[in-house]
């Protein structure tokens, strides 16, 4: 006679290894029949101090003795009751363990209720089983419960991967616009075009990423502490390099335009001194004041809207390098993995989204009424290659975080992983 196994029990006992999850069978049944089962699941082991029966652990000299068996990755515990077991959670708890323990009956349910993750038999559990528990299996099986540690792993990558793109972007923006302040350039961006940014690239992208493709080795990785944050220094970093190149791209393109880009449209470069003095242009020199016409603006009667009505080319070019930046970097986000190995179109809700906001973005910069409603201008083949000079390199820039990120990552969980703490995620 042996208990029924369930199919597919001894693949999610491997997840866990692979998982850095120890998994420890408790039972009733005699030693020789655990140790059978064991055995067939994945369980067994050729050290036969793995397998302890209760009335031996009950014969250890001390506590310390009982611990040191438990530490030491002992996997089966055959004829127990339920004080054993409340003594197994007491011992691992000062280990630094986090323990998610198993129970259907009323005896269990201190246990239940002693263990950090308390899971109840939905199917075959007392009601007092479920009221101490913090978790209850609709489908009375193990399988569920890796199943679920899967799920959970996959929300925190993707917890992960909003924050990179929110936080990384915004600190572009607030660089742009802080640093042209205290430059004392014109103004980059007005108020609606920030808005147009917040909604094209901070609100939009946001809802894709719960369509992220799973990571192959998502179960592949140790468990994280309990008391883990939810950043470290080197993400705090890496928001940063990121955020910096978005903002220092912004400020930079618009400056260029009016000291270095000569273009067809044949508009007027200054010096850093004028840019930055841009306020005192009506007390400059006539000289200083001899501002050519561009496009369709006249600056004949009054030089000194060239830093005003006149900014709206530069100004044009600075919007849609941050935004095709802040798109590139939620693609980038999309994965932990380069781009070659994960690339964009693995999340294709995300392309669905970044290619609809990159198309109202040209209707914005092509359609007249658009155009006069956002202050901006068309662009030329001559501009478009400059946006594409200041976007590629910011690719590159995300595949060596990536790089730099994937060597500092802990090695993957050891298999057999039996000296691994139980989390969630």
């Amino acid at each position: 006679m042996r208990n029924h196994i369930l199919p597919g029990i001894e693949h999610a006992i491997d997840m866990c290894k692979l998982a850095g999850i120890r998994v420890i069978m408790v039972t009733g049944d005699s030693k020789e029949l655990a140790v059978a089962i064991g055995n067939s699941i994945g369980l067994g082991s050729a050290d036969e101090t793995k397998f302890i029966d209760g009335k031996e652990f009950t014969l250890l000299p001390d506590e310390g003795e009982r611990a040191k068996r438990v530490k030491e990755g002992a996997l089966i515990f055959s004829r127990v009751d339920p004080k054993h077991k409340s003594d197994l959670v007491q011992i691992m708890k000062p280990q630094g363990e986090i323990i998610l323990l198993t129970g259907k009956s009323v005896h269990e349910a201190q246990c239940l209720r002693q263990s950090q993750i308390g899971v109840a038999f939905g199917q075959a559990g007392t009601d007092i089983a479920k009221e101490s528990s913090k978790l209850i299996l609709k489908e009375d099986s193990f399988i569920s419960i890796v199943d679920s540690v899967k799920e959970g792993r996959i929300i925190y990558s993707n917890i992960h991967a909003f924050l990179k793109s929110i936080i990384s972007s915004n600190i572009g923006e607030i660089i742009a616009v802080f640093f042209a302040s205290v430059l004392g350039i014109p103004e980059i961006l007005t108020s609606v075009h920030l808005l147009w940014i917040n909604i094209a690239t901070d609100s939009l992208p946001s809802i894709p990423f719960i369509f992220n493709p799973v990571d192959p080795g998502i179960m592949n990785k140790k468990p994280r502490k309990y008391d883990e944050p939810l950043t470290s220094n080197w993400l705090i970093t890496k928001y940063l390099i990121i955020g910096v190149y978005i903002g220092i791209a912004t400020l930079l393109i618009f400056m260029q335009w009016y000291m270095f880009m000569e273009s067809d449209d044949l508009h007027t470069l200054i010096s850093w001194d004028q840019i930055t003095s841009w306020t005192a242009c009506p007390s400059w020199k006539p000289e200083s004041k001899n501002i050519s016409n561009y496009g369709s603006f006249n600056f004949t009667s009054n030089p000194c809207s060239y830093f005003s009505i006149g900014k709206a080319k530069p100004t044009t070019l600075s919007l849609t390098v941050l935004l095709i930046l802040e798109m590139i970097n939620s693609i980038g986000s999309i994965s932990e993995h380069s781009l070659i190995y994960m690339p964009p179109w693995t999340n294709p809700v995300m392309c669905f989204v970044i290619g609809s906001i990159f198309f109202a973005h040209l209707c914005i910069l092509y359609v007249p009424f658009l155009r006069t409603l956002f202050g901006v201008v068309p662009l030329a083949v001559s501009d478009w290659m400059w946006i594409i000079a200041y976007c590629l390199p910011f690719i590159a820039l995300i595949e060596i975080l990536k790089l730099i990120d994937g060597m500092k990552k802990e090695p993957p969980a050891a298999k057999p992983a039996e000296g691994e703490k139980l989390k969630l995620s």
